[in-house]
């Protein structure tokens, strides 16, 4: 850490030096990981700068494959089918959402996974999870979901743990996976911030931050998704508006202008398990488990939001909750 401070006073050598750890890792999150949560490093301007160049190089790396990968699939129909490549001009908003909440629970399956490990031991390869199978097994505690048994065990859950509203909005072009993608790391904040997860010889054991009353308790996530017809400052003047709303611990007002930041958390003290070991060996010891903590969920979801030409806004209480607003425009009607 000294020789990181040292580099800050030559702007060259910085940069010679974070290119360097990009060259040996090839990961942005690496670097992310080393930044201490709080003090001048992580709110100097050209720490941000750099960490976002190597967000913007990364991404550009990823849809260079993804474009190949579409053009490949468009040349296999005969006659050869057109390729959106990235953009999707009919996204549905209202059902991106539902289905995250149904690839949470699916994803979560016990059986889903135990199937997973054991088709892992038998090919003798190596045993990857859901990407974000932690947060998705503690909504699978959370909600009190239950598989109902068929063909495809479906999930049903029980308990209201997450209010979905949505209206009649219209379509919008966009990058569905990059979307969706950012609005799974803003969600993964809500179910961090409204309930406590500890690690215990069973595995993940998930429970509410504040308990309501039995049966059917007040939700602790809402999510709302609602057509903006007048939206100034936009050539369409239409939006489409998601709010993803919590009840949980809240953020400091003193530190809400930082969190967009890269690398800025304010869960510091998170245990280092990789998922793997989390599903197959949890430790026996109870310990609590905080969701995130690397700074990078937010940032990368703001940086995605506004790439895609929309908004995000963020608005919390510390001890009463927290909103993100998104707003992501309405493309206007191509006329020749």
């Amino acid at each position: 850490m000294s020789e990181w401070r040292r580099q800050l006073d030559n702007p060259e050598d910085y940069r010679a030096f974070m290119t360097q750890l990009i060259h040996h890792f090839g990961n942005y999150e690496i670097i992310a990981m080393a930044l201490p949560g709080t003090g001048p490093i992580v709110t100097d301007r050209r720490v941000q700068t750099v960490l976002g160049d190597m967000f913007a190089i990364k991404r550009r790396l990823i849809r260079l494959f993804e474009l190949g990968y579409s053009v490949c699939r468009a040349w296999r129909y005969d006659p050869p089918r057109s390729s959106l490549g990235f953009f999707n001009p009919t996204t549905d908003l209202c059902r991106l959402v539902r289905g995250m909440l149904v690839e949470y629970m699916i994803q979560a399956d016990p059986e889903r996974v135990a199937a997973a490990r054991r088709r892992a031991q038998q090919t003798g390869h190596a045993f990857v999870p859901y990407r974000f199978w932690r947060p998705a097994e503690a909504l699978r505690q959370l909600a009190q979901v239950e598989y109902q048994p068929g063909p495809i065990r479906r999930p049903k859950p029980r308990r209201r743990y997450v209010d979905l509203q949505v209206g009649q909005v219209p379509p919008i072009c966009t990058d569905v996976a990059r979307l969706e993608w950012a609005i799974k790391e803003l969600f993964n904040n809500a179910i961090a911030a409204t309930s406590i997860v500890d690690v215990k010889e069973q595995g993940l054991v998930a429970r509410p931050l504040r308990d309501g009353a039995e049966g059917n308790p007040r939700p602790a996530i809402t999510l709302t998704v609602t057509p903006v017809r007048d939206r100034p400052g936009w050539r369409s003047r239409q939006a489409v508006r998601l709010v993803i709303a919590d009840e949980g611990v809240g953020i400091d007002k003193t530190v809400l202008h930082l969190i967009p930041l890269w690398a800025f958390s304010t869960q510091r003290d998170w245990v280092c398990e990789e998922p793997e070991r989390l599903i197959t060996a949890p430790p026996v010891e109870s310990r609590h488990l905080i969701i995130g903590g690397k700074g990078i969920g937010l940032a990368f979801a703001r940086a995605t939001i506004l790439e895609l030409g929309g908004e995000l806004t963020i608005q919390s209480t510390l001890g009463v909750g927290t909103q993100v607003t998104i707003d992501l425009p309405v493309p206007t009607t191509c006329r020749p």
